[in-house]
C-alpha cells in the first residue's frame, strides 16, 4: 500500500473514532464541538472525514475529555485515559506552549513524509536502546507511583 493511500486509510480511521468519542460521552455535534472550540460544521466535516483534525482538535480532545491520544491516533489502548496520567497531561501541556515542539507536532500531522522518517527513526531508537528506554520507563513509573501513593496517604490521614 502507498504512503498517500495509507495516510488517507489513518485519517478516515482518525474521524470514525472522533465519531465514538462523542457518541461515547453522549454528546451531539453541537455540543461537542462547542467543548471543543470549533463549529459545528467542522466537526461534521471532520468526523466524515472530509478534513484531517488539526492539532488545536487534538489537544481539545485530549484535555477537555481525557481522550487517549493512542486511541485517538492509532486505535490502540482504552478510549478515554486513566487519571494517574494527569501529571503526564499537565508536562505535556507546558510542552506544547514550546515553538520548537509546537512546530515538531505540526510537521507530524500535516507531512507523511516526516511521519515516516520520525517513526522510522523511532523503530531504530527503541531497537538499539530498548533495555535503557524500559529501564528509564520503569523507574519513572516506581516514582510516580511512590508520590501518587504519598498523596493518597496524606490526603487520608485525619486532621
Amino acid at each position: 500500500m502507498k504512503n498517500e493511500e495509507r495516510n488517507m486509510k489513518e485519517e478516515t480511521q482518525v474521524s470514525e473514532r472522533i465519531k465514538e468519542i462523542r457518541k461515547a460521552l453522549d454528546l451531539n455535534q453541537k455540543e461537542f464541538a462547542d467543548r471543543l472550540k470549533m463549529s459545528n460544521s467542522s466537526l461534521s466535516d471532520v468526523e466524515n472525514g472530509k478534513y484531517s483534525p488539526n492539532f488545536e482538535m487534538v489537544r481539545n480532545l485530549v484535555v477537555e475529555f481525557k481522550v487517549n491520544i493512542d486511541y485517538l491516533l492509532f486505535g490502540e489502548g482504552e478510549m478515554f485515559i486513566n487519571p494517574g496520567r494527569e501529571l503526564f497531561l499537565e508536562l505535556e501541556d507546558l510542552a506544547i506552549r514550546n515553538e520548537g515542539v509546537r512546530k515538531f507536532l505540526e510537521y507530524f500531522e500535516k507531512s507523511g513524509i516526516f511521519r515516516y522518517k520520525v517513526m522510522g527513526n523511532a523503530e531504530e531508537l527503541l531497537i538499539d536502546n530498548f533495555q535503557s528506554i524500559d529501564q528509564e520507563i520503569k523507574n519513572y513509573r516506581d516514582k510516580n507511583e511512590k508520590k501518587i501513593s504519598h498523596k493518597t496517604e496524606t490526603t487520608l490521614v485525619p486532621g
